[in-house]
């Protein structure tokens, strides 16, 4: 019998209406997804508003968004595992965004925190 893969994340650098970043984590149908409002190569504390869901092409997709909603670029993706039963917290493994996340609220905003940065061959296995 297979082993169940481990579902996939893609983090895509969009830039319409302002410069941002679309995470999108695969959720058995649907793409869970936030908006992510720094770079989250070059930030540990990440300001984040979660958007509708999304169809699961966009894991792949890169290219124009319908509806001259600009253009999104792929700067990550790989599998992710959640470490809560709530999805609050999580484990990444790409080739440079690899470790463990978290969502929060900070001073009233909801952030999502990069507890660490490991090498992917470093992460535990499910």
């Amino acid at each position: 019998m297979q082993p169940i893969p481990e579902p996939r994340f893609t983090i895509s650098e969009h830039d319409w209406p302002t410069l941002h970043w679309d995470l999108f984590l695969e959720v058995e149908a649907v793409l869970w997804s936030w908006r992510l409002l720094a770079d989250p190569r070059a930030s540990t504390v990440i300001p984040v508003e979660r958007t509708t869901d999304h169809r699961k092409l966009y894991l792949d997709y890169e290219g124009p968004v319908s509806d001259n909603r600009g253009t999104v670029r792929i700067i990550e993706t790989g599998r992710f595992r959640p470490t809560s039963k709530f999805f609050d917290q999580f484990e990444l493994k790409g080739k440079s965004l690899s470790g463990l996340w978290r969502f929060a609220c900070i001073e009233g905003s909801e952030c999502l925190i990069r507890e660490g940065n490991v090498k992917s061959g470093e992460l535990r296995d499910s």
